[in-house]
C-alpha cells in the first residue's frame, strides 16, 4: 500500500498524534470528527480555563466540532479554509465508501490538510483543500475494502 510518493511524508507529519489541546495550542485551532462535540467542548475548555487560556468552541453538524484560541478566532479566512476542508473530508468519506472502506474518525487535521485510514483495514487517505481542485488520493480510493 503507498500513497501518492508527494504526499507519503505528508501523512506520516500529520499522523504523529498529540491530544486535541496540543493541537488546539500548537495550531491555534483545531477540527475535529467526534462523537459528542458538546462533551470534547467542555474538556477542552476546562483545560484552557486551567491555563488562563480564553477559546471559542462551535459544532459544525452532530460529530464535527471546532475550538480556536480567541487570539487567532477571528482570522476568517482560518475558519473559511476549515469549513472547506470539512467540505472535503465528507466527499473523501463518501467516495472511500464506494469500495467499501469506513471512515469513523479523521486522524488529524491542520490548516488545509487531514488525514484519515479505513477502520476495518487500516488503508489511508489524505486531503488538502489548498490546491485547486482540492488533492483527494489514498489507497482507499484504489483498493477495495477486504
Amino acid at each position: 500500500m503507498s500513497l501518492d510518493m508527494d504526499y507519503e511524508d505528508e501523512f506520516e507529519r500529520l499522523a504523529r498524534e498529540g491530544t486535541d489541546y496540543d493541537e488546539l495550542l500548537r495550531f491555534g485551532s483545531i477540527t475535529r470528527q467526534v462523537d459528542d462535540p458538546d462533551a470534547w467542548r467542555s474538556t477542552l475548555k476546562a483545560k484552557a480555563r486551567a491555563d488562563r487560556l480564553h477559546i471559542r468552541t462551535g459544532a459544525l453538524n452532530d460529530q464535527t466540532a471546532w475550538a480556536a484560541l480567541t487570539d487567532r478566532a477571528t482570522r476568517v479566512d482560518d475558519l473559511r479554509l476549515a469549513f472547506a476542508r470539512v467540505d472535503v473530508q465528507e466527499d473523501a468519506e463518501a467516495r472511500a465508501t464506494l469500495r467499501g472502506h469506513t471512515v469513523e474518525r479523521w486522524l488529524r487535521a491542520e490548516g488545509s490538510r487531514a488525514i484519515a485510514r479505513c477502520a476495518r483495514c487500516g488503508r489511508r487517505l489524505y486531503v488538502d483543500v489548498e490546491h485547486t481542485p482540492p488533492v483527494i488520493v489514498g489507497e482507499v480510493f484504489e483498493e477495495d475494502c477486504p
